[in-house]
């Protein structure tokens, strides 16, 4: 019996060497900063058929709450998790945010938990480190040139000569600190503006949620309410201007003049996408018992939100957030 038990026990350690095989891991892009957004790419094989339950398909999203521990948390922020398909060969591609330098380590976990199949074979993934740099490592200045003594030459003008090149190089050096002051500093304040940018972002980011969670025990117009409150003052933080005392319809130029007009296709695509939001906020929370919420279709018009509308206003307004924090370089 003993014999037979341990026949079973190397079949099994057998079986799941080579059910899976061990993962290549590729990171985009190479130089990763706090606050950029990127992707972990996690490559792998393995016998079983990750797919058996989702027909005809090659690519599917995994369902982060499944996770045995938050994605979202002070070191870093899980976005989302795709599985693609190719054969045999998988690959598990991680979008995330890094809050903290260097080496980060997203934790391990079992990838057949995410995917909803029955499987034997714990299907582990276990990301290596990613290096995560500073800012203040890319600004530092090549060392300062060290004064040449004076030459001591014969004769009174070749003293001069000597004293005045001296006197020069005590200038430069004097500019070369002072230049050097200020580009610290400004790293420094810079660093500083971005850590308060991402904590604006993640508290924004935890409150809607939790707003999402709650939603049963309010009513349609607390929720748009308290909805529009948060996000405003995420957008007094992030652009330095009052938004809580404006109407909706002028959040986008509030953005603009606040960022002088240079807002990317990606940002002036995301604040359409806010503003539409605020909007719809609006009718919900003032066009109650109006003649224009009793028209059809009542999908359309009735002061209420329709199902699973909630749901899709918050991801749509946490969206607009990462689109605005991405590449902080920019406004």
């Amino acid at each position: 019996m003993k014999k037979l038990f341990s026949v079973i026990i190397v079949f099994f350690l057998f079986f799941q060497a080579v059910c899976q095989s061990e993962g290549i891991q590729i990171v985009m892009p190479k130089k990763i900063y706090v606050g950029d957004t990127a992707e972990l790419h996690y490559l792998f094989s393995s016998e079983l058929d990750l797919f058996s339950h989702v027909y005809e398909k090659n690519e599917m999203e995994l369902p982060l709450d499944r996770l045995s521990y938050e994605s979202d948390t002070d070191d870093f922020l899980i976005k989302k998790a795709v599985l693609q398909k190719n054969g045999k060969n998988y690959t598990l591609i991680i979008t995330f945010v890094p809050w903290i330098t260097g080496f980060l380590k997203i934790p391990d976990f079992i990838l057949s938990d995410l995917i909803l199949i029955d499987s034997l074979i714990p299907l582990k993934i276990a990301p290596q480190p990613v290096e995560v740099l500073s800012m203040l490592s890319e600004s530092t200045d090549t060392p300062l040139k060290e004064p040449c003594p004076p030459l001591l030459l014969p004769g009174t003008m070749y003293v001069m000569y000597a004293l005045l090149i001296v006197f020069l190089l005590f200038v430069a050096v004097i500019v070369n600190v002072v230049v050097k002051r200020n580009k610290i500093r400004d790293a420094i304040e810079r660093r500083i503006t971005l850590h308060r940018y991402a904590r604006n972002a993640r508290k924004t980011v935890r409150s809607l949620n939790a707003l999402l969670k709650s939603e049963k025990s309010m009513s349609d117009a607390e929720f748009a309410m308290l909805f529009e409150n948060r996000m405003r003052e995420y957008l007094s933080v992030r652009y330095g201007k009052n938004f809580k005392s404006h109407v909706s319809s002028s959040i986008g130029v509030l953005i603009e003049e606040a960022t002088g007009g240079f807002l990317d296709d990606e940002k002036r695509e995301a604040c359409f996408s806010l503003v539409s939001l605020f909007v719809r906020a609006d009718y919900i929370r003032f066009a109650r018992n109006s003649v224009d919420s009793e028209r059809l279709p009542q999908e359309k018009y009735r002061a209420s939100f329709n199902e699973g509308e909630k749901k899709s206003l918050i991801e749509n307004a946490c969206s607009a957030i990462f689109a605005f924090e991405l590449n902080k370089g920019s406004r």
